[in-house]
């Protein structure tokens, strides 16, 4: 898949986030699709639905619901939408991973704020820009939670840096969400 012109931006979480009443469901495997589908079907509110190539993990994942724990680990929590996420879910074994697929956020999991407490390290992993993301919408529902301090690392869209359009996974390792780019900042921040 091409990113940029051809597929969704890299604002639409945010631009939809803010129409009244909007959800906006994010796949993260294959068979997500389908109960997203059935899921809009089932409701009389407006729904966007934010396709990508579904990603591929090789542990079952759990079913479609907004907030899913994939994989348990201690050594920093990781919050991520969207296929994307099979990078960091594949190349780290020692990381907590939690996948949202619907917004808007009301609340969060006590099992992740518990994650966060346990860790005091944040990575949010989002083929989007930070702002108006999915960064903003979970440090919205859990600010007032916290009871201590935390580290943060964003990986998430830069843009198009290099001024040119490519594969999806090349934009994706511009961006420091694939790749060696993105271990090396992984494995840098929990140092």
């Amino acid at each position: 898949g091409i990113m940029g012109a051809t597929h969704h931006n890299l604002e639409d979480i945010g631009a939809m986030r803010m129409l009244p009443h909007m959800h906006v469901l994010v796949p993260l495997v294959a068979d997500d699709v389908s109960r997203a589908v059935a899921q809009m079907l089932q409701h009389n509110e407006p729904y966007y639905l934010r396709l990508n190539l579904g990603a591929v993990f090789s542990f079952p994942v759990p079913p479609f619901t907004q907030w899913r724990h994939l994989k348990a680990g201690i050594q920093a929590t990781v919050i991520g939408t969207g296929p994307v996420m099979q990078h960091i879910v594949n190349a780290f074994d020692f990381l907590d991973f939690w996948c949202v697929s619907e917004f808007p956020i009301e609340s969060v999991p006590d099992e992740l704020l518990e994650s966060i407490h346990q860790t005091g390290k944040i990575i949010f992993v989002e083929e989007h820009y930070g702002q108006c993301g999915l960064r903003e919408a979970i440090s919205f529902a859990i600010l007032d939670k916290l009871r201590i301090p935390v580290k943060i690392l964003s990986l998430c869209a830069a843009g198009y840096p290099s001024g040119k359009y490519g594969s999806q996974l090349w934009h994706q390792e511009e961006s420091c969400l694939a790749g060696d780019s993105m271990i090396q900042k992984v494995e840098a921040f929990i140092r």
